[in-house]
């Protein structure tokens, strides 16, 4: 069992001489750090203020994690189990945005908002009128926090590509 680097065969085990494999350094493949579709990440370092947008999403992730509760659904409806689901994920990612703000959290953060605002309506529960407000109130509002996140990633001077 052996392993060579760059051009020639990896040999390991039952498959030994069986996959010709192509190892290059990323200075040997042109690329620096992690890609998205062949394009760099971007990411800023987030200054006190610049993590108001977050520390917001964090509060609307809450809000509609205990939606159910002052809202008094049933926890096994479609309204408690996709408040409970998209809140906790709208929060676990501003948590991670926080010390350093890459832009996939953000189109991340704008995907679950956009499903948390449409959500009612692909779940069937738009005619309950306060868990619907609640889910186009927050999914709206993170969406457009993601979409301010998103702009300042490719437009402020601080932002780089990683």
């Amino acid at each position: 069992m052996y392993r060579r680097t760059n051009t020639e065969t990896l040999k390991i085990g039952k498959a030994a001489g069986r996959l010709p494999l192509v190892l290059r350094t990323p200075a040997q493949s042109g690329r620096r750090g992690p890609f998205v579709r062949g394009k760099p990440m971007r990411t800023i370092e987030n200054r006190t203020e610049d993590m108001i947008p977050n520390a917001l999403n964090i509060l609307l992730g809450i809000t509609l994690v205990l939606a159910p509760w002052y809202l008094e659904l049933s926890y096994d409806s479609a309204a408690a189990r996709n408040a409970f689901l998209s809140g906790g994920a709208i929060t676990v990612v501003a948590l991670l945005a926080l010390g350093r703000t890459y832009d996939w959290e953000e189109y991340l953060n704008l995907a679950l908002g956009l499903w948390a605002a449409m959500a009612p309506w692909a779940l069937g529960f738009a005619e309950t009128r306060g868990a619907m407000g609640v889910h186009v109130g927050v999914g709206l509002a993170v969406a457009a926090l993601a979409a301010f996140e998103l702009r300042r990633l490719y437009v402020s001077p601080q932002a780089r590509s990683v």
